[in-house]
């Protein structure tokens, strides 16, 4: 390994390790934020941080007289489950210059969305492997509302498992929360 491929390890390192850090300090502000949106969801959190936000998610709801709470966490990134994050956010971005409300960046985004799964195979292949996921962790039963949570960045993980879901599953609610980002 040459010094500066070790340089940029270690500055990755360091990034991820801040970002947990402060996830762990915002368990409790998460937690209570969690106790605040619609009930009925399955709150699924996206490994990394997700393992922490679950597990202060579960217990919250236990601690609130909730026996059985209904929470998932899946593994998945932008470095070894979804490689067209820059696709989705290229689509997220014309949404959102396109649209005068979040219902109406949602359908804008689906309608492009729905399109690049006809078009482009690579795009394709990446959201039907995430999908199989989710079928697999059995996420996608008759009458099933899914939450996916996160807690950083510009939501193009969350989006593309909520694309993937109304592709195939318009039956099924879906919606996102990022905790730490100014989008919703």
């Amino acid at each position: 390994m040459t010094p500066e491929q070790f340089g940029a390890l270690e500055q990755d390192f360091n990034k991820l390790y801040d970002r947990s850090k402060t996830a762990t300090k915002d368990v409790a502000t998460f937690a209570e934020i969690l106790q605040q949106q619609k009930p009925g969801f399955t709150n699924v959190h996206l490994f990394r941080d997700g393992a922490v936000l679950g597990s202060s998610d579960e217990l919250a709801q236990k601690l609130s007289g909730v026996a059985n709470p209904d929470i998932n966490i899946l593994y998945v990134s932008r470095d070894t489950t979804f490689r067209q994050s820059e696709n989705v956010r290229v689509i997220m971005f014309d949404a959102a210059q396109e649209s005068d409300s979040f219902v109406e960046f949602r359908q804008r985004f689906q309608q492009t969305f729905n399109v690049l799964m006809e078009v482009d195979m690579d795009f394709r292949i990446e959201v039907d492997a995430a999908y199989i996921y989710m079928q697999n962790e059995g996420l996608l039963k008759e009458g099933a509302k899914l939450r996916f949570i996160d807690t950083c960045c510009s939501g193009s993980i969350n989006y593309m498992l909520e694309g993937a879901v109304r592709y195939y599953r318009p039956d099924i609610e879906v919606e996102s929360l990022l905790m730490n980002s100014n989008i919703n």
